[in-house]
């Protein structure tokens, strides 16, 4: 065997590694890109289910007012629940009405 065969069996040695690594690479990228997929139609899936399972405020509020109207509940508890749903104090509690503090001369 000389040299020219030497080189011709390592080139064709090296072509086949590329050729198995180029197979390798592109069946792992098609897998890749397939569970990247399935990942984002999971993620859209979910937000799409807490998004709809939620009311919105301006439906717990037309809830409630329904409610009040029926006379279910008190104007007192309206007004509470409606605070707790927009996140503000509630009318009545300590920290909707300030505590005056006597002036000291």
């Amino acid at each position: 065997m000389n040299f020219w065969d030497v080189i011709l069996s390592i080139f064709w040695f090296m072509l086949l590694f590329a050729w198995i690594w180029l197979l390798i690479t592109i069946f792992a990228d098609e897998r890749t890109l397939a569970q990247a997929q399935r990942q984002d139609q999971a993620l859209r899936q979910y937000v799409q289910d807490a998004a709809v399972s939620q009311p919105s405020a301006a439906d717990e509020l037309a809830k409630l007012a329904t409610l009040r109207d029926q006379g279910a509940i008190s104007e007192h508890e309206f007004a509470h629940a409606e605070a707790k749903v927009l996140g503000t104090p509630s009318p009545g509690s300590a920290a909707a009405a300030p505590n005056p503090q006597p002036s000291v001369h």
